[in-house]
């Protein structure tokens, strides 16, 4: 896998967790 590709699904994945985090304390 590219170092880019790697990165960019790192930093989708904190977005969804955030966001699960977020719904889940709401």
């Amino acid at each position: 896998m590219n170092p880019e590709t790697y990165c960019a699904i790192g930093v989708h994945h904190a977005i969804v967790n955030k966001n699960d985090a977020i719904s889940s304390i709401h």
